[in-house]
């Protein structure tokens, strides 16, 4: 998880017992895991179209998020497309993508509303996002990367700072 602010509380959920009981628990064998990353390496499809359908389904909960006055129902339905661009990013070397993505949901894990600055910053990422995936800037995105999460995390801290004696 990405450190945008030190005020942040993280939560430690313990898994089930189910969970790990379908899932199992012990060492993973060396072998598998190499074959893992081999196929991680290797792959060879195309992330942009997968990540464009993901930002159209964020761009719809923005405006139904707009709409609606930003009622909570709608945190999950702006978290949720950003959880899978966090989550397959990396896999399809857009590691960029990944930790922007990051950025956001810690963020939106400490908002209580979806206020016009919280949708403002959630737009922003968006249109972070369409241009790295416009000009397919694959990789981590080098200065311009550092760039890009080194000031999304600012506005991000800003907001916080702004709303920590009010209700976020």
């Amino acid at each position: 998880m990405s450190n945008i602010s030190e005020d942040i509380k993280v939560k430690i959920y313990n898994a089930s017992k189910v969970l790990q009981r379908k899932a199992g628990t012990g060492k993973i064998d060396p072998k598998k895991l190499k074959e893992a990353e081999k196929v991680i390496e290797d792959n060879t499809v195309n992330f942009v179209p997968m990540a464009m359908d993901y930002l159209t389904e964020l761009e719809k909960a923005i405006q139904a998020a707009k709409d609606n006055g930003g009622e909570t129902d709608h945190h999950h339905k702006i978290t949720l497309p950003i959880m899978h661009l966090k989550s397959t990013g990396t896999v399809f070397k857009y590691p960029l993508v990944s930790d922007l993505s990051d950025i956001t949901l810690t963020f939106l894990e400490t908002t209580k509303t979806l206020n016009d600055d919280v949708l403002a910053i959630v737009m922003a990422h968006e249109q972070l996002l369409h241009a790295i995936l416009s000009e397919e800037m694959s990789g981590d995105g080098g200065e311009k990367g550092k760039a890009m999460k080194k000031e999304m995390a600012s506005v991000c801290n800003r907001y916080l700072k702004k709303h920590s004696d009010k209700s976020a």
